[in-house]
């Protein structure tokens, strides 16, 4: 993607034009239910020749009433060009209070006959997620190549609490994108835009009438958003137009968050054995000691039901009676009881990565999903506290909530966004004992000893995969590599660092009966991410990381070190990245010590050339093989 205009980014237009420059979109929007044959004879996206699929239009008409209340209309026409572009047809959408007038169809041409097949709508379903968000999902029938699918419908939102961006870019083309939005004078909104395309010439900021003010915004051919490995997150890089009102929002939302029995209500109630809990805890002296004695207590003693939810579904005093509950049920009931404890504690809304990362600049609660706890410290230190996943500690921001942002809910004036970050350096040590044999072969053990974001990164791995599979994980795909006998230390000490212990057999495929050729790094680097030659989107590595690899090598009697790379010291040009290499050789033994260190988390899309370069130079200089002679 290109940035002809800078200042289209980020701005907020205001002036006004006449109601006379506007132009139709006729040939861009036609109605539902009018497909026109060019659109089912297209074969493939004009400006993204290998687009699956693409969208031919995808309209709104925004309408913001004198009392909050929005009504939302969209139509979206999307073109399937081949079997892989199926999966748009599989329509799930999440939203606040209403969807109403909803329709349905897939158009395809036939023997030239143009065929619609609606979408029965006893096949669409909708279910109530929790007491605030409804879940709707169908499929489009009679799919196929060359198919056309069209939906359209009028989302009713009784509060602009819960107005979402309109995002002009998707994971497919999009050939037209129009947002219209009428807004009452009441509310001041403004629109603010970040794009990285000229608008299309029919665009028109800003008319104002009497009773309102109009905008019409327009952007053609929108390039399909790549997802790059180490991505900010999606909604910072998308193109998009946000709803701000020049009234204090936040103020608005914290309000209605206090007051809401399904929220801040929950925090009135005591709970079961609570003054035993609180006796108890106030006989711990030291601040940290007691927040983590409760920490403890609320994760070792509940359930967490797997349900993410912005409100409780159940009351919370029911969830700690039946010790098992969904993560906002259980997080209430630690806040409640660090309260009572006199710790600063205070509800925090954030978002789950399966749910997408909240955009702090959408003045929306339809970003969140979730809530976790904050522990006030000082006017610069807080704790964020996640009592709903077991291995969580107290005193780090939970691995999945890193770079994120979180909207603390008080009942003090200082609510507001947070930024989750930590600049900590987290540690990693690999070492590896091992023997070369004569016949080609590498025998021996390691050694993984992981600390802070490391321990959870590998934690949330073994978890999810199960042992068979992370054992598999950690060859990297090499099928010549095996591991046997794998044992984990310290899996239920979360204040411990992990430690994993495992043996290892490798064919060195290479060697022959005169040389004996190996890689000594070989477990636990992940491959190298930045191999394409162009980055669209800024780089977040999530945290600081020290990397070490240390290798201790017996070399087989009738050999001698016939290569063996030399000591290097490879830097970034802002010293933020390095890769320090030491090789010694002594007798019959080699050894290796590697130092791979980050100090930064962030770095901009136009500072990719210079990252890309360092990492081919680091992962050759992994690669660089010993060569052994036979005497």
């Amino acid at each position: 993607m290109t940035n002809p205009v800078v200042l289209l980014a980020l701005t907020l237009f205001t002036f006004s034009v006449k109601a006379q420059s506007i132009k139709t979109d006729t040939n861009q929007v036609r109605p539902y239910g009018n497909v026109d044959t060019s659109e089912l004879n297209l074969k493939s996206c004009g400006f993204e020749k290998d687009a699956n699929a693409m969208v031919l239009f995808d309209k709104a008409d925004i309408k913001i009433n004198w009392d909050g209340a929005v009504s939302f209309m969209r139509h979206k026409r999307i073109k399937i060009f081949n079997t892989n572009g199926k999966d748009n047809a599989n329509i799930d959408l999440s939203y606040f209070d209403k969807i109403t007038d909803l329709v349905a169809e897939t158009v395809n041409l036939t023997g030239g006959k143009i065929e619609y097949t609606q979408v029965d709508p006893q096949l669409i379903y909708k279910q109530k997620v929790n007491k605030e968000i409804k879940n709707l999902t169908f499929a489009f029938p009679d799919v196929r190549a060359g198919s056309v699918i069209e939906i359209q419908y009028t989302w009713k939102l009784k509060s602009l609490l819960s107005i979402p961006p309109w995002f002009f870019q998707s994971d497919i083309p999009v050939r037209y994108s129009k947002v219209n939005v009428e807004m009452d004078n009441t509310y001041k909104i403004k629109l603010e835009t970040v794009v990285n395309q000229f608008f299309a010439e029919d665009t028109v900021f800003s008319i104002n009438h009497d009773s309102g003010t109009k905008a019409i915004l327009i952007l053609k051919n929108i390039h399909s958003f790549v997802k790059e490995p180490h991505m900010t997150p999606e909604f910072v890089n998308l193109q998009r137009v946000s709803f701000k009102s020049k009234i204090n929002w936040w103020e608005r939302a914290n309000i209605s968050l206090v007051v809401n029995m399904f929220f801040g209500g929950q925090l009135d109630f005591p709970l079961k054995n609570e003054k035993a809990i609180i006796k108890k805890a106030d006989s711990i002296k030291n601040n940290d000691d007691k927040i983590d004695s409760i920490f403890t207590l609320v994760k070792d003693s509940m359930r967490f039901n797997g349900i993410n939810h912005l409100y409780v579904d159940d009351p919370a005093q029911d969830a700690w009676n039946n010790r098992k509950g969904s993560s906002t049920e259980i997080n209430m009931i630690l806040c409640r009881l660090l309260k009572s404890a006199g710790i600063e504690a205070y509800p925090m809304l954030i978002s789950t990565p399966d749910y997408g990362v909240a955009d702090p600049t959408a003045e929306s609660l339809f970003e969140f999903n979730k809530c976790v706890v904050m522990v006030s410290l000082d006017t610069t230190h807080y704790y964020t506290l996640d009592a709903s996943n077991k291995h969580n500690v107290y005193n780090r921001i939970p691995l999945e909530l890193l770079n994120t942002a979180g909207f603390i809910v008080m009942y003090k004036k200082n609510y507001g966004i947070v930024y989750l970050r930590d600049s900590k350096p987290s540690q990693q040590l690999v070492s590896v004992k091992a023997d070369i044999l004569a016949d080609g072969k590498l025998n021996g053990t390691v050694e993984v000893t992981s600390n802070d974001y490391n321990r959870d990164a590998d934690m949330k791995n073994y978890h999810r995969l199960g042992k068979k599979d992370y054992i598999k994980s950690l060859t990297g795909g090499n099928n010549a590599l095996k591991i046997s006998a794998l044992t984990i230390d310290n899996m239920e000490t979360d204040s411990l660092p992990l430690t994993q212990h495992f043996n290892f057999s490798l064919d060195l495929p290479s060697s022959d009966g005169n040389y004996i050729y190996f890689t000594p790094y070989m477990f636990k680097l992940d491959p190298n991410p930045f191999l394409s030659e162009k980055r669209f989107s800024d780089i977040d590595f999530t945290y600081n990381n020290t990397y070490t690899i240390t290798g201790t090598y017996t070399i087989p009697k009738g050999y001698k070190i016939e290569s063996l790379p030399q000591n290097q010291l490879l830097t970034l040009a802002d010293k933020s990245m390095s890769v320090k290499r030491v090789f010694e050789a002594s007798n019959d033994v080699i050894q290796l010590h590697y130092i791979i260190s980050r100090k930064k988390l962030f770095y901009h899309k136009e500072e990719y050339k210079s990252l890309h370069d360092f990492y081919k130079k680091m992962y050759e200089m992994l690669n660089e093989q010993i060569v052994l002679k036979k005497s």
